[in-house]
């Protein structure tokens, strides 16, 4: 019998909001609790997250994220669900959402389900994890229900298993739109929300953008049988059992003792222990193991989105024009800054290569951030920043020169115009004093001279203004290309 808890995250960027500031702005949320929480992680990495404990002497500038909880009216106590499958039903239970705010823009909020009684097969949970994961189901494919007591009414045809003992009362089951019921719940963090990934669905004639699917952490035992491995596997993505893996997946598992196997991929997380009736009590209290390993998960995932935000950021913010990087542009240095700071400071204070005194711990940050391409994708964005810089920077160059041997033409422009008025007062001495008292009768030929010399230093001035302005522009634009 698997005895597993889960937790359905729901990844999502925010528009304008103090990551801090939530729990002030609604009564909805409130700081989270980790006081009593024990942990192996680095203590520096746990300071990185404001939480009730730290909340008075934390610096906000200084910290990566805001942690809370929710205690709105879309999660009233005892809130039950049904989850029918084919002619059976079960019950569960919604009873904690939580959310992350981080300072990059992105958000992650869970949901932790609780299914009412022991599901007696790993196949059961498999099920009912696909189902639910699916959070934007139209009304024909959806298995989550919402059961309510209504009073009989003349000319009903109530089914008797449907009546309650009174005979006036009878148990209504109405859709759940799990997706829609999570979209409510973000609106009261932030009226801009982009989901990852997001679906349009028309519920009541309404077109909505909700949440399409949840992303999976499982953490718990599972007792030895020939096809956990499988079990395991299609636990963690979320598919349903009648999918055909690979069989080569197995060999992507990190199995860091030979009796505790953990699975990621970009849909899901699970940390398992393989058990069988002798060793279970060993792993009767996981609350350590599950808040350690699901911080480390949410570490992770807080990576992966933010760079696929910087993605957004630089595929919407910059051009994909060449010709939009002929000239300076201040408006793509701008950019540029904006992205290359944010980015270099993200780099700086959240990516980890050791995150806890635990050797194994160590080894899963590093398993699973390898599983969600991290270290590529720091690449990626990273060399693709670089290379745009790089282009801004001879720009800028280019910029500056040209401005430079504007001014240079400019001065030299102006020296020879003084030359020029110098010579002219030369002039005006020569024939006003010079020829009336030395060649009064040649007035003309100095004309010409004068002319002549004119003609020649404006010659001179074109030559020069062409050669320093124009010339290294065309020399630095060759080069460049």
């Amino acid at each position: 019998m698997p005895d597993i808890k889960s937790k359905y995250i729901v990844p999502f960027s925010f528009g304008a909001l103090e990551y801090n500031k939530l729990h002030e702005k609604s009564d909805s949320w409130a700081l989270e609790d980790r006081s009593t929480l024990e942990s192996d992680i680095y203590e520096y990495v746990q300071q990185s997250f404001i939480t009730t404990e730290n909340i008075s002497s934390a610096d906000p500038a200084s910290k990566i994220a805001c942690i809370y909880k929710y205690n709105g009216a879309y999660l009233p106590e005892n809130f039950k669900l049904k989850y029918i499958n084919g002619g059976a039903y079960r019950y569960f239970y919604m009873r904690e959402v939580h959310v992350a705010l981080f300072q990059t823009g992105v958000g992650l909020l869970w949901f932790v389900p609780e299914i009412s009684g022991k599901c007696e097969e790993l196949s059961e949970l498999i099920d009912f994890t696909y189902n639910l994961k699916e959070l934007a189901r139209n009304e024909k494919s959806n298995c989550i229900f919402r059961e309510s007591i209504e009073e009989v009414r003349a000319g009903d045809d109530i089914p008797a298993d449907k009546m309650l003992p009174d005979g006036r009362r009878y148990k209504k089951d109405s859709h759940f739109f799990v997706g829609e019921w999570i979209d409510k719940i973000a609106k009261t963090i932030s009226g801009e929300i982009t989901y990852y990934p997001s679906r349009v669905r028309t519920i009541e004639g309404e077109r909505k953008v909700l949440p399409d699917k949840a992303v999976l952490f499982h953490c718990g035992t599972v007792e030895i049988d020939e096809n956990v491995d499988n079990g395991i596997i299609y636990l963690s993505r979320g598919y349903k059992s009648s999918y055909r893996l690979n069989s080569n997946l197995q060999t992507e598992m990190f199995q860091p003792f030979e009796n505790v196997k953990c699975y990621t991929s970009s849909e899901g997380c699970g940390y398992y222990a393989i058990v069988n009736h002798d060793d279970h009590a060993f792993f009767l209290d996981l609350n350590k193991v599950r808040n350690d390993y699901f911080s480390l998960y949410l570490l992770a995932l807080y990576q992966s989105y933010t760079l696929l935000r910087y993605s957004e950021l630089i595929a919407t913010k910059l051009s994909a024009k060449y010709d939009d990087y002929n000239d300076y542009s201040k408006e793509l240095e701008d950019n540029l800054d904006e992205i290359t700071t944010g980015l270099n400071v993200f780099l700086a204070k959240s990516v980890y290569s050791s995150v806890s005194h635990v050797q194994q711990q160590n080894e899963f940050f590093n398993y699973i951030s390898g599983r969600l391409l991290i270290k590529e994708n720091i690449s990626s964005v990273s060399a693709g920043i670089e290379a745009l810089n790089n282009i801004e920077s001879n720009l800028y160059e280019e910029e500056m020169q040209k401005r430079n041997h504007f001014l240079e033409g400019c001065l030299t422009i102006v020296s020879l115009l003084a030359v020029l008025s110098a010579f002219n007062d030369g002039n005006d001495f020569v024939r006003n004093y010079a020829l009336s008292m030395f060649a009064p009768n040649q007035p003309i030929e100095i004309y010409a001279v004068n002319i002549i010399l004119i003609i020649i230093a404006l010659i001179v001035i074109g030559l020069l203004f062409k050669y320093l302005i124009y010339k290294p522009n065309r020399k630095s634009r060759k080069k460049r290309k």
